[in-house]
């Protein structure tokens, strides 16, 4: 049997055996009261229950003294005397690779125009481009690179490889990848037929190609020439040709989910990257929150450079701008 311990009140061991009987008899009010329900009664006082342990209640007595309503009130569970402070939202963070489907880029025979357009967009949704590869027209090669991203980032988008002609295998590599047939679009199919009916050409065997994708594909709408890019997962298919990728893109995009947006600050630095290379490394390690980069530019026979700091949130982005702004000054100062 447990005895009261040295120290505690009695007066306060009767407030609170007076307010678990006040407490049973209200529940038992409550459950003669109410009419029969074939749903069950929960007694809510098991889930904040009045201590019995005399080593319980001694400190809860240290703390409440006065009445047994006060001592009552302090034995509450700690959820339901104080409310959650909601914590600190992080920032989203959106990932995407792109891979650049051609021998003829490879081989320098076409310039990619599509790296920069891709880059600026997700730029500006907030979504972090971290990788582009180029690819050549070889099906081990696309399935590996499309395998490769695709687990790595949330979004993957390809260009080039759909068109009419044998070696444009894009289609084909990325159902491989995915590990399903690929086969003719009905929806592609007719849309295609109907557009080239409709100008007088003859639907070829080589443009039906156009209509193929992975099974279970979804289209990627083309305004400019017909022929759908397709998404299977999180990756998205689109044409080689920039004006096509450009209005595909643009479909693709209200389907994103943008991440948080990085912030940006420039400082200018007339000196060249030897002489700031060290301290500016020092207030990167300083503010691992941001990211600083250092460009070196060259104009009227001088070299100077060009300090842009990105972070995601204002706080970070100023803190290490000033920073970067007292290493500059400091310099111009010595110098």
């Amino acid at each position: 049997m447990n005895f009261p311990q040295a120290g505690t009140s009695l007066s306060a061991l009767t407030a609170i055996r007076q307010v678990a009987s006040i407490r049973a008899s209200k529940t038992r009010a409550a459950a003669t009261s109410k009419p029969a329900s074939s749903h069950k009664t929960i007694d809510i006082s098991i889930f904040h229950p009045v201590p019995t342990n005399p080593h319980h209640i001694r400190n809860a007595c240290r703390h409440k003294r006065t009445s047994g309503f006060r001592i009552a009130a302090s034995l509450r569970p700690r959820y339901l005397r104080r409310p959650f402070l909601p914590e600190p939202a992080m920032p989203e963070i959106v990932t995407a690779a792109m891979l650049v489907i051609g021998d003829e880029i490879l081989s320098g025979r076409t310039k990619d125009k599509n790296i920069g357009h891709l880059a600026d967009i997700m730029t500006a949704i907030g979504i972090d481009l971290k990788e582009v590869r180029i690819v050549p027209d070889e099906e081990d090669e696309i399935v590996a690179a499309v395998n490769a991203v695709r687990a790595r980032y949330t979004y993957v988008f390809t260009t080039g490889g759909i068109g009419p002609t044998h070696d444009d295998i894009t289609a084909d590599s990325i159902a491989k990848a995915f590990g399903v047939p690929c086969e003719y679009d009905a929806k592609a199919y007719a849309l295609l037929q109907a557009s080239y009916a409709g100008r007088g050409i003859e639907f070829t065997e080589a443009r039906k190609r156009m209509a193929r994708m992975p099974r279970g594909a979804d289209h990627i709408d083309n305004p400019v020439s017909v022929a759908p890019g397709f998404r299977i997962g999180n990756v998205h298919v689109m044409a080689g040709v920039p004006s096509i990728f450009q209005a595909m893109l643009d479909n693709v995009v209200p389907t994103l989910k943008a991440g948080t947006r990085m912030l940006s600050a420039t400082v200018h630095c007339p000196f060249g990257e030897g002489l700031i290379g060290g301290p500016l490394g020092d207030i990167q390690k300083a503010h691992p929150d941001t990211i600083i980069g250092s460009y070196p530019k060259y104009g009227d026979g001088k070299f100077w450079t060009e300090l842009v700091v990105r972070a995601r949130s204002e706080e970070a982005l100023e803190s290490a701008r000033k920073d970067v702004e007292a290493m500059v000054a400091g310099f111009a100062k010595s110098g």
